[in-house]
């Protein structure tokens, strides 16, 4: 039994209410057990009212993520599948994509695409450079691990600044889900970038030139 803490009067009011009054009306309040072991409504702590109510459910605080999207050629039809799955997520979202990629999910899905060079001929490096300029927030490649690659030190090197720069990196179907479903993927994050300071601002005694370790 659910009780007002005011009496039976104003729970009938509550019960008289447009479905909207009560819903906030009981988002504001909480359930409390009494001495006697029944149930009141009594007022919620602003923090835990903070707490229960995600910023998934305010479109103002929608963020527009920019997403790149990459595949190799035998794992396009997974990323052609996986896109028109979460077609109505991705809309919400900026979308890059390497040539090839990003013509087939612009023509078959509708989707609007900025599309850079193939892979082979510098696409790859391109998203690399917007990543390490902090103009993409999340990298979508399916990269195939049983194909050589012509363009394989491309690769390698996209994948690694994207570790460098700490943005999220899903290599399979399986972790895209997990990413594009996360809450985090709508709501504001702020990614922590690293601290690289030390690294750029090294110094060389002059005429010292330092292994080529050191010099990179």
């Amino acid at each position: 039994m659910v009780k007002d803490c005011a009496g039976d009067r104003d729970v009938r009011a509550l019960r008289r209410q447009p479905p909207g009054a009560l819903a906030a009306r009981l988002a504001a309040t909480s359930l409390k057990r009494g001495r006697n072991g029944e149930l009141s409504l009594a007022p919620s702590r602003p923090g835990r009212l903070r707490r229960m109510i995600t910023k998934s459910t305010d479109t103002q605080d929608m963020t527009r993520r920019r997403i790149a999207l990459i595949a190799h050629d035998h794992k396009k039809q997974d990323l052609r599948e996986w896109a028109r799955f979460n077609r109505s997520l991705l809309t919400a979202h900026h979308l890059f994509a390497t040539g090839t990629t990003g013509r087939l999910l612009g023509d078959e899905l509708g989707l609007s695409v900025t599309c850079f060079q193939s892979g082979p001929l510098g696409g790859d490096q391109q998203i690399g450079g917007r990543i390490a300029d902090g103009e993409i927030d999340l990298l979508i490649f399916f990269w195939d691990p049983l194909e050589p690659q012509p363009h394989d030190p491309d690769v390698k090197a996209l994948l690694r600044v994207a570790v460098v720069w700490n943005i999220p990196v899903a290599c399979n179907r399986a972790t895209a889900d997990f990413v594009i479903s996360s809450p985090l993927i709508s709501q504001r994050y702020q990614r922590q970038p690293p601290d690289y300071r030390t690294h750029v601002d090294r110094r060389f005694p002059p005429g010292a030139g330092g292994s080529p370790r050191q010099a990179a």
